[in-house]
């Protein structure tokens, strides 16, 4: 598993592949909260307690429609069938309070046997920012678990993943 902190090395990565990117954006999701699933272009992110949230943002940062880990509870992300490589953005949502504040990833587990315990996000000084954590592998990714470590709360969005090309 190799893993990428910059989206453009992550797609640079998968230039000349035989795979298929499919971008998440949930701006096509209503504003909800207290759900336990979300199902958004072909993927399914849950967790246990009901409290994701997707909400509207409309500021410096995005437009459009992220989700939001409240509380940092751990999630589960299905993905479809033959995905090779995934990627998403992540904020720390007190960024309003304390721009700061990094975003970090910690008992990350794929389908595949990787585990990761901790992995950080890009340290930024001047503006708050997603950090993006990226990932390619040789084997087929089904499912991925993970539980944000932030101040706050996260806020992900645009979830891109890779399938081989065949099944399109």
């Amino acid at each position: 598993m190799k893993l990428y902190s910059d989206r453009y090395d992550w797609i640079n990565a998968l230039i000349g592949t035989n795979y298929h990117i499919t971008n998440v954006n949930f701006n096509d999701e209503a504003v909800a909260s207290g759900i336990s699933t979300v199902t958004s272009g072909g993927i399914t992110i849950e967790d246990n307690i009901g409290h994701l949230q997707i909400i509207k943002r409309n500021d410096f940062m995005s437009n459009g429609n992220m989700l939001d880990f409240f509380f940092n509870q751990a999630v589960n992300v299905l993905l479809p069938g033959d995905v090779y490589a995934l990627g998403f953005d992540l904020v720390d949502g007190g960024w309003q309070t304390n721009h700061l504040n990094t975003a970090n990833i910690v008992n990350v587990k794929f389908s595949t046997g990787e585990t990761f315990d901790k992995i950080e996000g890009r340290r930024y000084v001047v503006a708050p920012i997603f950090s993006f954590f990226g990932f390619v592998s040789h084997k087929p990714i089904s499912t991925l678990s993970f539980k944000p470590s932030v101040i706050t709360e996260a806020i992900l969005d645009n979830f891109s993943y890779a399938q081989s090309r065949h099944l399109h």
